[in-house]
């Protein structure tokens, strides 16, 4: 019998699951799905992230607590795999490729791209987070999916007029609003317009500043010609290859003396002045819980992609003092976090 090892976990193919496993798996309640357990009575999750494992790491953090919390012991009843492209796509096709060999019962992915990719290559469930509103591809429908993919919608294009509103509350003086965002990824770059379009709407001139390879050089040129060309804050929507270089963007912007507005609390750490957002770790946790439901058996198709119901406002006071910014008292009383 041939014997996988992947990471710190033995899979033995095509070993029947004992009776004790049985039973253990009915002691926590569940029933037992059509997934092929290896001899320990173990299902393989597989967590597939395109940025880096260090910008992985606070979303893949509340996927594993909330499975912990549901009764899942690592190692005993569920084996949770995780893989990181830093941007490679090609990187990350082979990756999942393995994925796929091994017999992943369900990915967990943090955004549409990877969601994308997956479904081209495997008809195993996904469960992501992040999706937009509406993407045929993917699903047919918020309200029933009705193919391999459910999860959480991120409502960034709604969210995009809100969080012009808050850049406006912190920077009344702001004329023209820098957008960077991914700039290969259809989803990305119709959430740059909706931005685009939600600071037209508040009487702000605009500029796109679309990643495509997000080298340090390119990041460095884009703000420089947004700051040559008179523009004031950077607002930056999260994605894979935006989140993998945060620490790049966080620093030439502040060097630059640009304001980076974001929707990721995460850019706060690297010299972003705003963060505003849906609450990540709470998206993350409910990730968790969908993945649970599908392992009990229930159909992907069948489960509603859900709307986010929490968000967060955070500042960052050193920041702002080092860019000479004095925020309204009306946005500190309802910031969730201030960073000093």
């Amino acid at each position: 019998m041939r014997q996988v090892e992947v990471s710190s976990a033995i899979f033995v193919g095509g070993a029947k699951l004992r009776r004790r496993d049985v039973l253990a798996a009915l002691a926590w309640g569940m029933a037992i799905p059509a997934f092929a357990r290896d001899a320990a009575g173990r299902l393989l999750v597989a967590f597939v992230g395109l940025a880096s494992e260090e910008a992985d790491r606070p979303l893949l953090g509340p996927i594993r607590a909330r499975l912990a919390a549901l009764g899942y012991i690592e190692g005993e009843t569920i084996t949770l795999i995780d893989r990181h492209a830093a941007g490679d796509l090609a990187l990350s096709s082979r990756q999942i490729d393995e994925l796929v060999a091994l017999g992943t019962d369900v990915f967990v992915v943090p955004g549409p791209a990877a969601a994308r990719i997956i479904k081209t290559m495997s008809d195993r469930p996904i469960v992501a987070g992040g999706l937009p509103l509406s993407d045929p591809f993917l699903f047919a429908s918020l309200s029933r999916p009705g193919g391999t993919v459910t999860g959480l919608s991120s409502f960034g294009e709604d969210l995009a007029a809100k969080r012009v509103e808050v850049i406006r509350e912190a920077l009344p003086e702001l004329k023209r609003l820098g957008v960077m965002h991914n700039g290969t990824d259809p989803i990305y770059r119709d959430w740059g317009e909706q931005s685009e379009k939600a600071a037209h709407a508040a009487g702000l001139a605009a500029a796109r500043l679309m990643l495509t390879t997000a080298t340090d050089e390119e990041i460095d040129r884009l703000l420089r010609n947004f700051k040559q060309d008179g523009g004031g804050a950077v607002l930056v929507i999260r994605d894979f290859l935006t989140h993998t270089n945060r620490a790049t963007i966080g620093s030439k912007a502040l060097v630059l003396g640009r304001p980076i507005i974001a929707e990721h609390p995460s850019f706060l750490s690297v010299g972003a002045l705003v963060g505003y957002g849906e609450d990540v770790e709470a998206a993350m946790g409910r990730l968790g819980d969908l993945v649970d439901r599908v392992l009990k058996g229930e159909d992907p198709a069948e489960l509603p992609i859900e709307l986010p119901t929490r968000f967060r406002l955070e500042l960052n006071l050193k920041v702002a003092k080092a860019l000479g910014i004095e925020f309204p008292t009306s946005l500190l009383a309802r910031a969730d976090a201030v960073l000093e």
